[in-house]
């Protein structure tokens, strides 16, 4: 069994319980991180004890746009199977090639599906993090500096974070975070 991992945006999660909805029913706010692409969900497996998140999250942060915080959310992958969800192995095209193996895509996703999905992941034993962007700047930087990682690839914001990043670590003491 494996963890699913998916970024989000964490307010649309908390807190959606509104008064006018009526018996299992769910906000719509969550849905929008469910967007999908020709019926097609983006999402990272990650093994049961987590020692590959940060890889994944890695993965994640070299396609964002801009450094900032990642919010995610991690469920179990039974709950694709008894939903009903198609699973294809889709490697991604990530500056973080180490780890391309782990994308998956959802597929073949009805609106109905999505709904379903986002009811799982509210009322099931999902796990909702947060990696603060500076942590997210100090695994490139150490995926960088261990070879993993090609600086080039990295948009120009995420290498000046970077940059900012190592600066900073090199003034502290040794052994200091």
């Amino acid at each position: 069994m494996a963890l699913v991992l998916r970024k989000i945006k964490r307010n649309r999660w908390y807190n959606k319980r509104f008064q006018w909805l009526n018996g299992d029913e769910i906000a719509a706010d969550p849905l929008g991180d469910l967007y999908t692409d020709e019926g097609k969900l983006s999402v990272w497996l990650v093994d049961d004890d987590k020692s590959n998140l940060n890889e994944a999250l890695v993965a994640i942060a070299c396609c964002c746009q801009q450094p900032s915080n990642i919010d995610y959310v991690l469920f179990k992958d039974s709950v694709l199977s008894q939903l009903g969800i198609q699973v294809e192995e889709c490697p991604r095209d990530t500056p973080f090639t180490r780890v391309k193996e782990l994308h998956r895509d959802l597929t073949e996703l009805s609106a109905n599906k999505l709904v379903e999905l986002a009811k799982a992941i509210l009322t099931g034993e999902s796990q909702f993090g947060r990696l603060p962007e500076k942590d997210a700047g100090r695994l490139l930087a150490q995926t960088i500096s261990r070879g993993l990682l090609d600086r080039t690839a990295l948009n120009r914001c995420w290498q000046s974070k970077v940059a900012e990043i190592e600066r900073e670590l090199s003034i502290r003491p040794s052994g200091a975070i």
